[in-house]
């Protein structure tokens, strides 16, 4: 799945409406990954207008709280702001001042204290990461009109272009009452959000991210389509395929839970214990409304391969992490695989590992542990991480400029170099475990693979914004040495394999999609054909 990026990747937000009245927001990505509230008051000043916001918000166990005070003119430009950001994960903040024709922003953060001056531009508005009372402020200087904007993320001290589009109407109620919004596109960099509001007061009612399914909304507003939408239907298991719930027994002694999938023709099947991405992961490798693992499992069932698969530990048994590469993934994949050669059904002389994104680099070193007879490496990391962190931190900057880029990335580098020192903060790393980074960035997926002779099947999708060509280029070159290897790259797949028919980008992981045949087709393709050379 994504691997983190540390330096801090912010989310273009916006709002609007003015007045004295309080305005009470409630924020969540996700299902729940990040939730939070926010209140904020716009008040009218002989001078201008005077925003002020308080935002409590909570990412896993995490606590994160924002005080945020701006000072605006007549016309809605910035004249003063100042937010301060306190929690687990460390104090930061940021001021700017309206100096002439320049904005001067310092920043103070555990990674550093960035100064610099910005030039103001027409319809500038300073926006953090899923605050509303910015969109606010934007509505109110905009009107909500399409036209271009200019949005400086502050923390970032970087600008970028952004433009406002019509897109119509959306109905809804408002404390119980029915009301309708007027509906515009937002649109910074890559990234578009929905926003929401009453015409007539410019009062914001909510923005909506789809592509991270990010959500503002203010309390009391639901809208007509959240109020009236179908549950999406279950996609049903195919017939020709069957599931069982197993357990097997992990290293710490620990019962897991997992289900095996298996064709229905009760002959014994070759069998590939899959491995999920970073992150805490279901069994299917839910992302968004796909479940690729589920996708896969069925599909490879259906083509007389078995899998198994599991909840990661991070997601099943979170207090059990031990903040390593190992405990989160390798153990258990060695565990599982260990556990597979018992069970009825499987042709325990032919078992595969399946690594998706980092499980990819968990399927290396499972795969030198226990013996298998293949590996199947699905966007996996053919460089050490700190170098695919580095990329993902690039693609996703590219917008603010190669100036701002080039700062952005030295300072990713000092970081990274802290980390393989053992001199970094958890501050530093938004709150992840120093050691459990260190574990992660100092393997070698080219260097691991020697310790194996297993053949190797290597697949990625051209439009992945998260593991890039040099990866694959590496393991494909590294499999070249190895009889029996194959590597395959498919033109119009995202990074978790689902089709899409626009750039690459992070985003497009959360379009709905199914893993398409072509891909069942050819890791069920290899399997039987390794399984049956043996």
């Amino acid at each position: 799945m994504r691997f983190m990026a540390f330096v801090m990747a912010i989310l273009a937000c916006a709002a609007t409406a003015s007045g004295q009245d309080a305005n009470r927001f409630r924020s969540r990505v996700g299902a729940g990954t990040i939730s939070g509230t926010e209140t904020f008051t716009i008040t009218s000043t002989p001078a201008g207008h005077e925003v002020v916001a308080d935002v409590a918000m909570k990412r896993g166990a995490t606590d994160m709280r924002f005080a945020l005070k701006e000072t605006l003119n007549a016309a809605w430009a910035p004249e003063k702001y100042a937010v301060d950001m306190t929690g687990a994960l460390g104090n930061a903040s940021v001021t700017a001042e309206r100096k002439g024709d320049v904005l001067a922003f310092a920043v103070k953060t555990p990674a550093g204290t960035p100064t610099q001056d910005l030039p103001l531009a027409p319809n500038l508005v300073l926006m953090d990461n899923l605050l509303a009372a910015p969109y606010q402020v934007l509505l109110a200087m905009t009107g909500g009109k399409p036209g271009a904007v200019t949005v400086v993320v502050p923390f970032q001290i970087a600008k970028v272009a952004a433009t406002i589009e019509a897109a119509g109407t959306a109905a809804g109620t408002l404390d119980g009452k029915p009301v309708t919004a007027t509906k515009v596109l937002f649109k910074v960099a890559s990234v578009t959000a929905e926003l929401y509001f009453e015409a007539a007061s410019n009062r914001l009612l909510r923005v909506f991210v789809p592509a991270q399914d990010a959500e503002l909304v203010r309390e009391g507003f639901v809208p007509a389509a959240a109020a009236a939408a179908p549950v999406p239907a279950a996609v049903p298991r195919p017939a020709t395929v069957a599931e069982r719930d197993v357990t097997f027994k992990t290293i710490d002694g620990a019962p897991y839970p997992a289900v095996l999938c298996l064709p229905s023709s009760g002959a014994p099947a070759p069998l590939v214990v899959m491995i999920q991405g970073s992150g805490p992961q279901d069994r299917d490798e839910t992302i968004g409304p796909n479940k690729p693992f589920r996708d896969i499992a069925w599909g490879l069932a259906e083509r007389g391969v078995a899998t198994l698969r599991y909840d990661k530990r991070t997601f099943a048994f979170p207090a059990s992490y031990k903040g390593s590469l190992d405990s989160e993934s390798i153990d258990d994949a060695v565990d599982a695989l260990t556990f597979a050669r018992t069970l009825q059904g499987v042709d325990g002389a032919r078992l595969f590992v399946l690594g998706h994104s980092l499980g990819g680099l968990a399927a290396i070193y499972a795969a030198g542990k226990v013996p298998v007879s293949g590996a199947i490496l699905m966007a996996a990391p053919g460089r050490p991480m700190d170098q695919v962190i580095r990329d993902q931190v690039r693609t996703l900057n590219a917008p603010v400029g190669e100036a701002k880029l080039a700062e952005i990335l030295k300072m990713q580098d000092d970081i990274m170099g802290k980390v393989r020192a053992g001199t970094a903060t958890s501050a530093e790393l938004q709150g992840q475990p120093p050691a459990a980074v260190r574990d992660m960035i100092v393997r070698d997926p080219i260097a691991e693979l020697k310790k194996s002779k297993a053949p190797i099947l290597v697949l990625k999708g051209a439009k992945d914004a998260q593991v890039f060509q040099a990866d694959f280029d590496a393991l494909q070159a590294a499999g070249a040495t190895r009889p029996g290897s194959e590597a395959k790259l498919f033109p119009d797949l995202t990074h978790i394999f689902t089709p899409t028919d626009g750039p690459a980008e992070v985003r497009a992981i959360f379009q709905p999609g199914r893993v398409p045949a072509i891909v069942v087709d050819t890791i069920a393709g290899w399997v039987k054909k390794t399984a049956k050379a043996l």
